[in-house]
């Protein structure tokens, strides 16, 4: 045992040797840079038409919080339809979708944000404008203003105003609430967001709540549910969303057609959606999952009937099996039944993947389905198979696919993706073939 005058002798050599670590100032956090490009080859052929197009992102920022210049960012998209010779289509286009600089005051007390930039919780709404935002240890208050950005569409509100805070009131709380007042010539809009999220003291559970309002009325709510159980090894989540109706006074500032602000909130008509999905991992070789999605239509506005907008349950299931036979081997079995009143739907997709290193996977899979009808990229359309999803007016009953992914090093990664479409129906049979290239660089110091 240490004497007490020793052990405050040792106490005090301590404090000593730390004590300059502790006066010199802590190291400024590097500058960091990161760049990246995703550009994709498409080629479609059924029977003798032939569809080719080329499309980018590319997305580049740097930043030093050590400086008044903190954060630059420059992102966009462009897309070539190779087998159009009239450039001049509305498919073929260049588009900016942020440049902007933060420049900071006060030391980290303020931020300003000049240039285009996205603004809020709405999912799509750009501005090219300015932001100012005011830091506090449990909040941040933001005013801004800007033009609108329409990507398709002419420009139909002039000019956006408006405010936002965000604020943890309470442990494990946060919240969130955005204004906007929109100027379409000499009339004036406005919309607000909602958002509260709060993490739940037990089973690692966490809520999610927002609403959107427009025209003065709620627009839609959505409520999110979700929480792992470790003693079960079991993840499982409860969704709800309701969209009133589709119908706007405000038609030319909200519809999703024209101006774009209608993406902000959802579709052109009105519905509701629950949701309930669990996932089971019994072993680490072994994972099942399920869920079932009701979803109920309220109001369909203009749009006349198609598949988009009716009732439907929709049923999924599916199984995964790692290290089949050997290592790096998997299995992958899953099912979609989607009800419609009288009319039933199915896809059944089976998928083998071989990861023969971190470096090098190949899989390859059959999907059968039971669709007769076309545009399979609607969101609730429920296939797993990205090759899959690009098949537009997809009407066939067999699609087998093949994807590669290579990726070469840190920086350079290729994923070739083929699918062939077997139609039993009037229609030809469809190829695709899409090439995707990423080039990622980061940079620290």
């Amino acid at each position: 045992m240490i004497p007490p005058r020793n052990a405050f002798k040792a106490f005090l050599l301590k404090v000593a040797l730390c004590l300059p670590a502790m006066l010199l100032p802590l190291p400024a956090p590097a500058a960091q840079t990161d760049f990246s490009l995703h550009a994709r080859y498409r080629h479609e052929e059924s029977g003798s038409d032939r569809d080719t197009d080329l499309s980018s992102h590319l997305d580049f920022r740097w930043s030093d919080p050590g400086k008044q210049i903190s954060n630059i960012k420059i992102s966009g998209w462009g897309n070539l339809d190779l087998s159009d010779d009239d450039f001049s289509s509305d498919y073929n286009r260049l588009n900016l979708t942020e440049a902007y600089v933060d420049a900071r005051a006060g030391g980290d007390a303020a931020q300003l944000r000049m240039g285009r930039q996205r603004i809020g919780d709405t999912g799509g709404l750009t501005v090219d404008g300015a932001a100012a935002t005011f830091f506090y240890p449990k909040s941040d208050y933001r005013l801004f203003a800007g033009v609108p950005v329409s990507w398709y569409s002419g420009r139909s509100a002039d000019l956006v105003l408006g405010a936002g805070a965000r604020m943890k009131p309470w442990w494990r709380t946060s919240a969130a609430l955005d204004l906007y007042f929109f100027r379409d010539g000499d009339h004036w809009f406005d919309a607000a967001t909602l958002r509260i999220n709060q993490v739940l003291p037990w089973e690692s559970s966490n809520t999610y709540f927002r609403t959107r309002i427009a025209d003065r009325r709620v627009r839609d709510l959505y409520l999110k549910l979700s929480a792992f159980f470790r003693r079960l090894n079991m993840a499982a989540g409860v969704d709800y969303y309701l969209q009133p109706d589709g119908r706007w006074e405000s038609e030319d500032t909200f519809s999703n057609s024209f101006s774009r602000y209608g993406g902000i909130f959802g579709k052109e008509y009105g519905f509701s959606r629950l949701g309930v999905h669990v996932q089971l991992y019994p072993s680490k070789k072994w994972s099942f999952s399920a869920g079932f999605t009701i979803r109920r239509v309220r109001d369909r506005g203009t749009l006349e009937y198609r598949w988009a907008n009716v009732n439907s349950n929709i049923m999924t299931a599916g199984i995964t099996r790692s290290d089949l036979f050997m290592p790096g081997l998997s299995l992958t079995i899953s099912a979609n039944r989607i009800e419609t009143g009288d009319e039933r739907f199915h896809d059944v997709s089976g998928a083998l993947e071989y990861e023969y290193s971190k470096a090098f996977s190949l899989s390859s899979g059959i999907t059968f389905t039971g669709y007769r009808f076309g545009d399979l990229n609607f969101p609730d359309t429920l296939n797993g198979q990205t090759s899959v999803y690009d098949l537009d007016d997809h009407m066939g009953s067999r699609i087998l696919f093949l994807d590669l992914d290579m990726k070469f090093d840190k920086r350079h990664r290729i994923v070739l993706r083929g699918a062939f479409e077997d139609n039993d129906g009037p229609y030809d049979d469809t190829t695709v073939l899409t090439i995707n290239y990423r080039f990622h660089f980061f940079r620290s110091g």
